[in-house]
């Protein structure tokens, strides 16, 4: 029968826990855009776990598992991207894709010390799953005491797990978009500046088309004198104003004169502006 004080000192501990898995779930969506989302965490867990030493492993789709973050016993010894592979309790969950809780490692033949002057004596292990139910990561708690941890210890690690899972894979998610978006970006850029050359190719096509037809334009001006009739006497304008009028008109005309009066220029005008 628990004594009042062992009600109130579990009562206490249920409140860290679920204050650890509500600032958890608060936290993480936070930490999407985080460059540093293992670590952090780590640090939200560690804040309301006793431990020994406390690790977020990755785990590729061969069963190594890659160091992330991790705080106290192994600081030492170990640091972040150090690998291992079916070794000790957290092997034995990668294989089963079970959590693990072993509160006397010393009786416990899934679990090694790797040869390090380690003081663990109880320790609690649980897989991150992916989406496809794959082994995506682990959270490992170690602990000096016998007994440190119970079957609600396990349930919130289990918690927890769920929730680093979903923001891990959104994290990915993430970076994926991130990398998409920077790569169209590029091509976008890369099109932008293929446009722009060609756009400057027309407008150089087209000044030297310009320049082009200037030239051919002066050539036939040239080559083709001005064969209007120039004169402000009485005669020439009274002339000029008979051919404007006849010009639209549809009447054969018969121009007479002597040669070198202007009975071409006349014939001219007459055509132009008919």
């Amino acid at each position: 029968m628990l004594l009042e004080s062992q009600k109130e000192n579990l009562k206490n501990k249920h409140r860290s826990q679920l204050q650890t898995l509500n600032e958890l779930s608060v936290r993480l969506q936070e930490l999407i855009k985080s460059e540093n989302i293992y670590s952090e965490t780590l640090k939200i867990i560690q804040s309301r776990f006793a431990y020994y030493d406390i690790s977020l492993w990755t785990v590729d789709e061969t069963g190594m598992a890659t160091l992330q973050a991790h705080d106290g016993a192994y600081e030492n010894f170990f640091s972040p991207g150090f690998q291992l592979k079916d070794e000790g309790i957290m092997g034995h969950v990668i294989r089963t894709k079970k959590a693990y809780l072993s509160n006397d490692i010393s009786q416990d033949p899934n679990f090694t010390a790797l040869k390090l002057p380690i003081k663990t004596k109880s320790e609690l292990c649980v897989p991150v799953f992916s989406s496809s139910g794959e082994v995506l990561a682990t959270l490992n708690v170690e602990s000096l005491e016998h007994n440190a941890f119970g079957e609600d210890d396990l349930s919130v690690m289990e918690s927890i797990g769920a929730q680093v899972s979903l923001a891990l894979t959104n994290a990915k998610l993430y970076r994926e978009v991130n990398q998409f978006n920077r790569q169209l970006q590029k091509v976008v850029e890369d099109k932008t500046q293929e446009l722009r050359a060609a756009n400057e190719r027309i407008l150089q096509q087209q000044k030297l088309l310009q320049k082009e037809n200037r030239a051919l334009k002066t050539i036939v001006s040239r080559s083709n004198p001005s064969r209007e009739i120039i004169g402000q006497s009485t005669a020439i304008l009274s002339m000029l104003s008979m051919v404007d009028k006849i010009a639209p008109a549809r009447v054969s005309v018969l121009i007479q004169g002597e040669s070198g009066t202007g009975k071409e220029l006349i014939a001219h005008r007459i055509h132009t502006k008919s």
